[in-house]
């Protein structure tokens, strides 16, 4: 489906006991439309915990977030959205030119969002409202009952975004700005790339 354009390939890393693979599709014609179809392969049919936090993107001034996150919280209440926000410390840059954008950003807040998409309920129209704008790391795969538990454990910190490889089926993380994702799993190989559909 995706052709020689996208690059698949599988890392090492020792730290985590599950497959790691990245996911680059910066020669593709379509990387919006990339994104959407590698997306909708995991969520369609599969239980999903997006985890945003507003520092990670390249594009959006800190200045943006807070009207950024209030359009995203009334999107959700349309949409009937399990919707969750928290603050979040404000990441500084490192080096001379990041102590001076710091000095300004540092008393801008920052967010945490999680957000709930039960299986079945992906859409080209979810894709495009929430997942378009940050970078974001998605646990797909997991039982419905188990989502208040999941939920609390992430917000009380027993749980954060970086060990979502333990608790979630796939464990992807969408750096959108740089055409790269990263997907941890045991539940699929290299060649199951190819049959997306």
């Amino acid at each position: 489906m995706f052709g020689k354009k996208i690059r698949i390939r599988q890392e090492k890393d020792k730290s985590i006991e599950k497959k790691v693979y990245s996911f680059d599709y910066y020669k593709s014609d379509d990387k919006k439309s990339t994104r959407f179809d590698l997306f909708n392969f995991f969520m369609k049919d599969r239980n999903t915990l997006i985890h945003i936090n507003t520092n990670m993107t390249v594009s959006v001034s800190p200045k943006q977030d807070r009207d950024n996150v209030i359009k995203l919280k009334e999107r959700s209440e349309i949409d009937n959205i399990d919707f969750h926000l928290s603050p979040a410390a404000r990441e500084n840059n490192g080096g001379f030119l990041g102590k001076i954008i710091n000095r300004e950003n540092s008393k801008l807040p920052a967010y945490n969002i999680l957000m709930y998409f039960p299986a079945g309920s992906f859409t080209k129209e979810i894709f495009d409202n929430y997942m378009c704008t940050y970078f974001f790391r998605a646990g797909i795969g997991f039982e419905s009952g188990n989502y208040s538990k999941i939920k609390t454990d992430f917000e009380t910190g027993l749980l954060t975004s970086g060990e979502f490889y333990k608790v979630f089926e796939y464990d992807i993380f969408d750096a959108f700005e740089f055409n790269h994702i990263k997907i941890i799993s045991d539940m699929i190989n290299i060649k199951d790339f190819e049959n997306f559909h």
